[in-house]
């Protein structure tokens, strides 16, 4: 339509970094160099960020994140961090490219709302609070600004911001267990071993019934059925059986956006936008009744 950026004003190597996903993804190339995935565009006419495509032309375009996503969640978290250790320059140029979409940054919404959930349901007293895939760390930056007094340790695969403690999220120190009274997980289960990340979360948390994590995923993403294979199966939120199976109690009446059938609201598109805020704890208390 009028008004809108043209393919190369936006995508300028979009194809090759298709091609490249896909040789990646087959196993039949080298994983795609920087260069081969598509950069950021500072168009002025850019539309705003919309699930996980630009609305350019007839045509969806796949967005700048949404190429690099694909690539990223295909190697487990072992994986992922060695990828970011030898090429210091991508995670970077991820974070540049996630702002130019309004996925990242100071004001982004989810992080606004994950900033006030966390708030809402940290234990009392808390001091002390890891933020595990902080990226540049704008959630410890959205608790300060609403006076929150507990200390974050922020954590990634690279050092995206000042004092940001570079880790592999499947294998955290050994010395950090039972160091937090409180855990956040926000869009960071990209690897293809969310357990195993997700038992990492569990062991560096105080084994409490006080303590909590906070998990914040995309819906779509997780719903699914339990057998991939069994297309009869009745999907399910496999977010919540991989919490459980890392030993997590999940608060269901206190989560929001974990239940329901995609298929039976207004559209599919209209879950592409919906996330999930899962409170849980590494132990259930046995003296409430209800739980």
């Amino acid at each position: 339509g009028a008004g809108r950026p043209g393919r190369s004003e936006v995508l300028p190597n979009g194809a090759s970094a298709a091609a490249a996903l896909r040789r990646w993804r087959q196993k039949t190339g080298p994983a795609p160099m920087e260069e081969d995935l598509p950069a950021p565009s500072r168009s002025s006419n850019l539309k705003s960020w919309r699930g996980n495509r630009w609305r350019l032309s007839e045509k969806s375009m796949p967005s700048c994140v949404a190429t690099w996503h694909s690539w990223m969640k295909s190697m487990d978290s072992e994986q992922f961090f060695e990828t970011v250790s030898q090429r210091p320059q991508l995670l970077p140029s991820y974070l540049e490219q996630a702002k130019e979409e309004g996925m990242a940054g100071p004001g982004n919404d989810v992080c606004v709302q994950t900033a006030e959930f966390v708030l809402k349901h940290l234990p009392v007293g808390c001091r002390r609070l890891v933020d595990l895939g902080c990226g540049d760390a704008t959630l410890a930056a959205e608790l300060q600004s609403r006076g929150a007094s507990v200390k974050v340790t922020n954590v990634d695969a690279a050092r995206l911001a000042p004092g940001v403690v570079v880790q592999n999220l499947g294998a955290l120190p050994g010395d950090w267990s039972g160091r937090f009274e409180a855990a956040v997980l926000c869009r960071a289960l990209w690897s293809l071993d969310p357990l195993k990340v997700l038992k990492e979360a569990h062991r560096v948390l105080e084994p409490s019934p006080r303590s909590r994590l906070v998990v914040v995923e995309p819906f779509r993403r997780w719903w699914r059925p339990k057998d991939h294979e069994d297309t009869c199966q009745q999907p399910q939120n496999q977010l919540i059986d991989a919490l459980e199976r890392a030993g997590f109690y999940i608060f269901k009446d206190q989560s929001v956006n974990i239940e329901g059938d995609p298929e039976g609201l207004p559209g599919k598109s209209f879950m592409k936008g919906v996330f999930q805020y899962v409170l849980a704890s590494p132990k259930r208390d046995t003296r409430d009744a209800t739980s």
